[in-house]
């Protein structure tokens, strides 16, 4: 499966696909002007099919560097996977994860 930020003009973009260890370098390295530059201001996760704690690492690293930049990113639906990761890495407060007993990931 093939991930992809698509962008939009108004600042809104869609990740879709795996965010994983294996796909976030790429996307990183794709995506990392638009992202400096605060030309994403929120982003979609809603058609992230699988994603692991380098996908989680890769989204902080998305909010530090338009943090730095002057800019605030936020995401919208949030899989119930990253939240249950986030979680466990007591971060979940950074992206307003809302967690309850359905909610968690096996």
């Amino acid at each position: 499966m093939v991930t992809t930020l698509h962008i939009k003009d108004d600042g809104l973009a869609e990740l879709s696909g795996e965010l994983t260890f294996d796909t976030v370098a790429k996307l990183w390295l794709e995506n990392k002007s638009n992202i400096d530059r605060g030309q994403v201001l929120l982003i979609d996760l809603s058609a992230v099919s699988h994603g692991d704690s380098a996908g989680l690492a890769l989204l902080m690293e998305w909010l530090r560097a338009t943090k730095k930049a002057g800019f605030n990113l936020q995401f919208i639906e949030i899989p119930p996977q990253l939240c249950a990761i986030a979680q466990g890495a007591n971060v979940e407060w950074i992206f307003s994860c809302k967690l309850n007993k359905s909610n968690n990931v096996s």
